[in-house]
């Protein structure tokens, strides 16, 4: 069962793009939910994005570039009962890596307004989306759906720059809602544009506009996260697609660009008195929180010579201080 594929022209080329565009916009579901993990390790594979909602739920969701085959409700029934044996403190270490040193508590008491749920709420549901759902599948989900297995299936399609999701199979609703969201520019035009050249430009336009802004000399990366997040939602323009990248592969992809501007450097080191200045830029990102003086943070160092200092003569410079500092005065 798929959707009317009339006048359609597929521009979201690979699983990949999928992915981000339901983890930027996952109310295209019909449902209030928070992402909080993607590409999400298990014993049997990787949940492509796991959401909670309001209530606590978990959410499995699978994603397919093309059509179902009829393993795939054995996967993520799999990936369902992963996810059930963990409690919640074995879950949020599970998905740290796409927190990195931010709080998944604290993000979803602000996506809600209610605190964090000490347990897991009911079942674990399931939700496939995918370009169609074979015909096996889609048996398999009408026989197989209950109260402890609530399982959901989704068609997408593109059309003239948008997206959009409807509910379908015999436990969907009659006269299910579309829902739709537009793709911009460097999702559309992702046939044309390798992924890591439009997220190397992506991000070396936000550096560029802010690198010159901060007043810290030290930004830590879990700020510069968030500084980025702002840019992409109120700067940016309709020009850009609001991409998802989690925190790492932002680090990652920064550090390039950042390492080879001659002006800054990346580094990871306690946050003493670095961050005491008063720092405008915060005001933009009210979910910073300060780190203590004594946290050990990943972040981007300014230099203050004109000269290249390389991350190796910054590690050997802060070594040096360290061994002075112990050494006490003479």
């Amino acid at each position: 069962m798929s959707i009317d594929s009339a006048d359609l022209s597929p521009k979201i080329s690979n699983e990949y793009d999928l992915e981000t565009v339901i983890a930027a916009n996952p109310g295209l579901l019909g449902e209030h939910l928070f992402i909080i993990g993607r590409q999400v390790p298990v014993a049997n594979g990787r949940i492509d994005l796991l959401a909670i909602d309001a209530r606590g739920r978990l959410w499995v969701l699978e994603l397919k570039h093309g059509a179902t085959t009829a393993s795939v409700l054995g996967q993520v029934a799999s990936y369902a009962r992963s996810i059930s044996l963990l409690d919640f403190r074995a879950l949020k270490a599970r998905v740290s890596p796409y927190w990195h040193h931010a709080s998944v508590e604290t993000a979803f008491e602000q996506h809600f307004d209610r605190q964090f749920p000490r347990k897991k709420t009911g079942p674990v549901r399931l939700a496939i989306i995918a370009r169609s759902i074979d015909e096996i599948t889609e048996r398999a989900v009408a026989a197989l759906t209950r109260p402890a297995l609530p399982i959901q299936t989704f068609t997408y399609a593109e059309h003239r720059g948008y997206i959009e999701i409807v509910e379908c199979g015999v436990n969907a609703p009659p006269n299910p809602p579309r829902r739709s969201t537009q793709l911009l520019p460097s999702i559309s035009d992702r046939g044309r544009r390798s992924p890591t050249a439009s997220t190397n430009e992506d991000l070396r336009a936000f550096w560029n506009a802010y690198s010159n802004s901060f007043v810290w000399d030290f930004v830590p990366t879990t700020f510069a996260h968030l500084v980025y997040q702002h840019w992409q939602q109120e700067e940016a323009g309709e020009r850009r697609y609001r991409r998802d990248y989690h925190i790492g592969h932002f680090g990652k992809t920064l550090t390039q660009i950042v390492d080879g501007s001659r002006r800054w450097v990346h580094d990871k080191s306690e946050v003493g008195a670095r961050l005491s200045a008063y720092e405008p830029l915060v005001e933009l990102v009210p979910s910073w929180s300060q780190p203590s003086p004594n946290a050990r943070l990943s972040g981007y160092v300014r230099l203050r010579s004109r000269r290249r200092t390389t991350r190796a003569h910054l590690t050997q410079t802060r070594r040096s201080a360290e061994a002075r500092a112990l050494e006490g005065p003479q």
